[in-house]
């Protein structure tokens, strides 16, 4: 572990990020060995964010590949990295669990082009 790395967190907030790596060089000049993926959880600084509740991976250096990281640690740890391949079947029926729940175009996408794309699809249905 890097000396200027006080400890380990799954997902990093913009306070976390800080406090680990004194500025962006301090990321990017490698200071743990090898390839670095990070978890980042971006603030909410608009509607958009927080209602995706997204998170960002970053990698230490431009040139590193996070399909080429992720495949590297799935084969050293094969309980590390999962990988989900949903069926194009399936898609419907998932689609409407998570209409039922809540999470449509409308949340995920607030304003005008979200409110769009939902009554678009739910509207082709019945023509």
């Amino acid at each position: 572990m890097a000396s200027g790395l006080k400890g380990l967190a799954w997902v990093y907030d913009t306070r976390l990020l800080e406090k680990a790596f004194r500025d962006p060089e301090a990321f990017t000049t490698r200071l743990l060995p090898g390839a670095v993926m990070l978890v980042w959880e971006p603030p909410s600084i608009d509607a958009r964010i927080a209602n995706q509740c997204g998170l960002f991976t970053i990698m230490n250096h431009p040139d590193d590949s996070p399909n080429a990281f992720l495949l590297k640690h799935c084969a050293q740890c094969s309980d590390l990295v999962l990988r989900f391949v949903i069926d194009a079947k399936a898609k419907p029926e998932i689609r409407d669990m998570l209409d039922q729940n809540g999470v449509t175009e409308r949340t995920l996408f607030p304003g005008l082009p979200g409110l769009c794309q939902y009554l678009k699809r739910y509207y082709a249905k019945v023509w």
